[in-house]
């Protein structure tokens, strides 16, 4: 009996420190909540970003100059005989120029000027302009692109004015930037060709958004290249048939460290706080 009591008092002790070895955790976690709550605020800067576009388009062009005839004479040659055919983008601008001359002969010249205006709102540059002539073709190769497999094909980077691509074809191109005005030209884009004197090498300038380049081009086609190209030889070869020439200049964007969109004040003055 005794031991039986003492066994039972022993149980009661047992208990009551497994009850304060549990009890213990249960009050300190209330404390460490405590010690770890705070108050809390924010600032943020948020970005809102829209990347510019490099667009350019054809505004203006015109013939200076063509040998070419009314040969079915209904009293015209531009829209008949020499055909300059516009291509719109989805925007309704001209990205494209086709031009048909329909018959050439020899000693055929044409003289060519066209304004391109940088449409995009990023500055570009202007790259050397590719060449690509083919020819003869036997049937209308229509403005289809011409590929390395066409007869005759010849791809050029124009780095002058002219040079001759064929022995018995000239072809001359030439670049100019728009001149400082006084008073200065406000217009953007300028439509005044006399404005536009500079001459202007590929990648020379570089052109912002608004403004523009004037480009001018002159094809000749010879009537003998002696001793290679005789004119019977030149007229068995090229007689009843088709040539192809692609002018393509490229736009590239490049914004140099003078100017930009954002003005020096922002980038060596810290902007104090203001009240709104």
């Amino acid at each position: 009996m005794i031991a039986r009591i003492i066994r039972r008092r022993l149980k009661r002790k047992m208990n009551k420190k497994l009850l304060t070895a549990l009890l213990i955790p249960l009050m300190i976690m209330p404390m460490m909540s405590f010690a770890y709550a705070h108050w809390s605020d924010t600032v943020t800067k948020k970005y809102k970003l829209r990347p510019g576009t490099v667009e350019i388009h054809i505004i203006e062009w015109h013939i200076d100059k063509t040998t070419s005839y009314d040969i079915n004479c209904n009293g015209r040659i531009i829209g008949d005989e020499l055909q300059i055919i516009p291509v719109y983008d989805e925007d309704k601008e001209v990205i494209d120029l086709w031009i048909k001359a329909d018959p050439i002969f020899p000693c055929w010249e044409l003289e060519f000027k066209m304004l391109v205006h940088v449409k995009g709102r990023l500055a570009v540059r202007f790259e050397k302009p590719t060449i690509v002539i083919a020819g003869p073709y036997e049937t209308d190769p229509c403005f289809e692109a011409i590929k390395p497999t066409d007869p005759g094909y010849e791809s050029y980077n124009w780095t002058g004015q002219k040079f001759d691509a064929k022995p018995w074809f000239t072809y001359k191109c030439q670049m100019f930037a728009h001149t400082a005005q006084v008073p200065p030209c406000t217009a953007k884009p300028c439509y005044d060709k006399s404005h536009y004197t500079t001459t202007a090498a590929p990648t020379e300038f570089r052109y912002k958004p608004c403004e523009s380049i004037l480009i001018w081009q002159y094809l000749h086609l010879k009537q003998e290249v002696l001793p290679d190209w005789p004119e019977d030889r030149l007229q068995k070869m090229l007689s009843c048939h088709w040539l192809r020439i692609d002018f393509e200049i490229e736009a590239t964007n490049e914004v140099g460290p003078e100017w930009g969109s954002v003005g020096e004040e922002y980038n060596t003055t810290w902007v104090p706080y203001e009240d709104p």
